[in-house]
Order: C-alpha cells, then structure tokens, then sequence
C-alpha cells in the first residue's frame, strides 16, 4: 500500500508539473492583435514596402511592385506548398517568413494586395475549397477579425470579400505554382463548382486546415514533405514566442496598457475620437484587453499619427533599402 501511495503522490506531482508547464506554454505566445504587431515587423518589411493608414483597412504595409511584380498575389507566387500536418507556405522571399504566417492580406482596392499586421503564428493564414475529385483546389488569403486604427485593434464590422485562386488538384505542390493557377475565362466556369471546405485544428482557433493530399488524389509522390528547416521557418515559428523571438530584436507582449483610448491623453475627453487617428467605421468597436501596464513588460509602446513607435529600447541604424533578396528558387 505504502507503494502505491507514493506512486499516486508521483502521479499528482507529474501532473501539476505537467501543468505548470502547460500554463507556461500557453503564456509563451503573444495574442493575434498585440500591439507589437505594429512595430515587431518594420526591421525585416521596411526595405521591401511602404506603411500607410488605408481608409478601409486602417495600418497596413505594401510591397512595392518592383520587388514582388505587378501580378503579385499572396500564398500564389513568389513560393510554394509543402505538407507536413497542414499546408505550409514556402515563400522564395527573405522577408517571407513574416507576412506569410503573421497578419492577413487584403486587397485594398487603391493599393492593391496590402498586409496587416498581426502577432500569432500559423503556417498559412488561408482558407480553402476544394470540388469535384480530379478537378481544382482553390485558397484565398483568411480575412482578417480586427484592422488598427490609430494603434488600436478593432474589430472588422464589414465583410471582407475572398480572392480565390484555383489550380488542378494535382499542381498543388508544384515548384513553379504560379504558373499553373488558373487565369481568364475558364475561372468563371470553375469557381461555381467549388464549396468550402472547413476543418478546424484539434483546439479550434480561428484557423482552417486545408485538404489532405490524398483527399484531393494527390499522388504520394508529388507530395512536397514539410521539414522545418525550409529557409525562414525557423524564425517564423520561433518569433511566436516571447522568450525567443526577443533573439531576433522582437518585443515583449504589450497586453493592454499599450492601447489608447479617448481621454488618456492630454487635451483629449472621453467620448472623443482623437484627433488624426480617423474614426471608425460603422460596426467597428475598439477590442477589449486586461489593462496591465505595457511598462511592467517592457518597451512603452506609443501610437502616433502613423506607425507605432517604440521607446526605451536601444534603436539601430534605420534599414537601408537594399536590393530585394530571394532564397534562391
């Protein structure tokens, strides 16, 4: 008996261990509309785009054409699928590990394709459909839950419209993706035939998992396998988490306190929009967070007219705008 005591205090033990670590795991990650979102990303996107407050999409940032092309579209060119428990984007970019697992894209309709920004990981912010066996799979950039305006998240109040693209089922994992997307006429021909398809993760989250291959007959063969050390995935996934991203220059979690709200500031009185951040739209309401002082994490995270601007923390040279880099594909 004296064993299988000590055996159920073992147990007991291993589990509030186990659940200690688990707590620590899950505060090991930011929230998707932390306000670092808005600063954490300029050092590696600042040299490739451009920052600007869209009127319908709040902050967002732009790659310039000369970098991605004129045909430029998100999770489509400039890189490729692979597959390990989900879709992975590969992307030929050096700064692809960020927009491309960080954020939505939006297609702004005076900017063209723009990101915003946003501060948890997934392999691809995508939703998927998928039709007839041996007929197309199609995927469009997940709109986004929340905008920033004037450094505050905000829920989306309007529909976000998806752009798809489809290609043949089994051109999915092709090397060359972009060039086997469907374009012209037979689109329309396409798209009616195509209808969501929506499997959650285990956990839930806001995220969809695409097709398995075999799902959409995808041959063994032609399947491109996820190995985690395709160029900037380590980062990428590393950058999810606190006690590593700070490795690669990234912020603290900002919690509320970095927010500002009408009446924080001097000459401001609640119930008023402050001056020069724009109002919101009709549906739009700031996101509530627990107000715990941005200070006590570190770096004050202040908002300004136009991007957020971090102080206390030791600043670098500004990025100089070099020639865009690729990873080699």
């Amino acid at each position: 008996m004296k064993i299988a005591g000590l055996t159920r205090v073992a147990i007991l033990a291993t589990g509030v261990l186990a659940g200690s670590s688990s707590a620590s795991a899950q505060e090991d990650v930011y929230e998707d509309n932390d306000p670092t979102a808005l600063v954490d990303f300029h050092a590696t996107l600042d040299p490739y785009g451009s920052w600007a407050e869209d009127p319908t999409y709040g902050t967002v940032w732009v790659p310039n054409a000369d970098v991605v092309g004129p045909d430029f579209v998100p999770y489509a060119a400039g890189g490729h699928w692979a597959y390990g428990d989900d879709y992975t984007w590969i992307s030929d970019y050096d700064w692809g590990w960020a927009p491309f697992h960080y954020g939505r894209w939006v297609y702004a309709d005076t900017r063209g394709w723009s990101w915003i920004p946003g501060r948890e990981y997934a392999p691809a912010w995508v939703d998927w459909r998928i039709g007839d066996p041996g007929g197309f799979v199609g995927w469009a950039p997940a709109p986004p839950s929340f905008i920033w305006r004037g450094g505050i998240a905000v829920n989306v109040g309007f529909p976000v419209p998806p752009r798809f693209v489809y290609c043949g089922m089994g051109d999915v994992f092709h090397p060359h993706l972009f060039e086997r997307i469907v374009r012209g006429p037979q689109l329309d021909g396409i798209a009616v035939h195509m209808h969501p398809f929506e499997e959650r993760p285990w956990g839930g989250g806001r995220r969809f998992f695409g097709p398995a291959p075999a799902r959409i007959g995808v041959e063994p063969g032609r399947i491109v396998r996820f190995t985690g050390a395709e160029p900037g995935l380590v980062h990428a996934r590393e950058f999810a988490h606190p006690s590593l991203a700070v490795r690669y220059g990234a912020h603290p979690p900002a919690r509320a306190g970095a927010f500002e709200r009408p009446g924080e500031h001097p000459g401001e009185h609640p119930g008023e929009h402050p001056a020069g951040r724009g109002a919101e739209r009709p549906g739009e309401r700031p996101i509530e967070r627990p107000h715990d002082s941005l200070q006590a994490h570190g770096p004050e995270v202040r908002r300004g007219a136009g991007a957020a601007e971090v102080h206390g923390a030791a600043h670098g040279p500004a990025p100089s705008h070099a020639a865009p880099k690729h990873n080699g594909r």
